[in-house]
């Protein structure tokens, strides 16, 4: 099946630049490639780029690999990176969340800003607001009323996540009386949201898509300006007046800096194409995830927008995170 589209591709002129025979192509790449995923197996990250692997590397001519590098929320890896030689040899998958890493991971030995070139977007996964079933609000500004009753907690996966970030802008935006309950991860919140030890949560759409079709969370609002495509009777923030700047999870691939720009373009055109393939689009939807291709200089804008938004909302909080 992946061939046959591979081939209805090529026909069409999508894989054009990404194959065009010409000299860097044939220089680069020589030997094979390292993706540095900064958290262990099986997180968001690193299923979206084994989704890709093997066909970058059909792509490409060269094998592509997976490298897990976990630890000190992802700056072990994304040093790694930073400080490889810039030959296209190893890339970093990451969030663009990154660029606001100064503003609360004291002590990095890199800037994210600096230190990077981005090749190209991946995909993406918003935030979602939910609660239980039995939660008496539907939309966002009815935590408004209820926190009037009762201050309110709300659970997320972790300190500076873009989902705690995204619910402190919403919740001071609404003028929501809520307390901030951060987990190790989804998966204790989603228990203590469904033991209704927390009022509401924010999770990443993909983690959480599951429990909102099977009736056992109620949604109550996309964080962004428009309903995702993988949930659209889920309203958007916006279609509620809130703020639509958003907490969604946008993933990218990244190059050390200097990298040569004729190797970012090979990169960034063999990652757009394998983004159009149907199967690999489908792997994207099925675990929650929406497409993203783009061009290096949107990608690179984005990590930019990132930190503005993120950085204030950050100092306001005093957030340090030690890890």
């Amino acid at each position: 099946m992946y061939r046959r589209a591979l081939a209805r591709l090529a026909a069409s002129g999508v894989l054009g630049s990404a194959l065009a025979p010409n000299a860097w192509a044939q220089a680069y790449p020589s030997k094979p490639i390292s993706i540095v995923v900064p958290f262990p197996p099986g997180g968001g990250t690193d299923v979206l780029i084994r989704l890709m692997t093997e066909r970058l590397g059909e792509l490409l001519g060269q094998p592509v690999v997976v490298d897990n590098r976990p630890g000190a929320t992802g700056s072990i890896g994304n040093d790694r990176v930073a400080k490889a030689p810039p030959d296209g040899y190893t890339l970093l998958a990451q969030a663009s969340i990154i660029g606001v890493f100064p503003h609360m991971l004291p002590g990095l030995l890199y800037n994210p800003l600096r230190d990077f070139a981005a090749i190209g977007m991946i995909g993406e996964t918003p935030t979602v607001f939910v609660a239980h079933p039995d939660f008496p609000a539907l939309v966002l500004k009815d935590l408004v009323q209820a926190s009037r009753r009762k201050p309110l907690t709300f659970g997320t996966a972790g300190i500076g996540s873009p989902q705690h970030l995204g619910t402190e802008r919403m919740t001071r935006e609404l003028g929501i009386a809520a307390e901030h309950v951060p987990y190790r991860g989804t998966a204790p919140a989603v228990t203590d949201l469904l033991g209704r030890q927390i009022d509401f949560a924010a999770f990443s759409l993909s983690s959480v898509l599951p429990l909102i079709r099977e009736g056992k969370v109620k949604a109550l609002a996309i964080h962004r300006s428009q309903r995702s495509t993988l949930a659209p009777e889920i309203p958007a923030a916006a279609e509620q007046g809130v703020n639509d700047a958003g907490s969604s999870v946008r993933f990218l691939l990244l190059a050390p800096a200097r990298t040569p720009e004729p190797t970012i373009a090979r990169l960034n055109a063999t990652l757009n194409a394998v983004l159009r393939v149907p199967d690999v689009a489908k792997g994207f939807a099925d675990r929650g995830y929406e497409v993203i291709a783009s061009t290096p200089e949107v990608a690179q804008a984005d990590i930019a927008e990132q930190e503005r938004i993120w950085a204030p909302v950050v100092r306001q909080l005093g957030i340090s995170i030690t890890d």
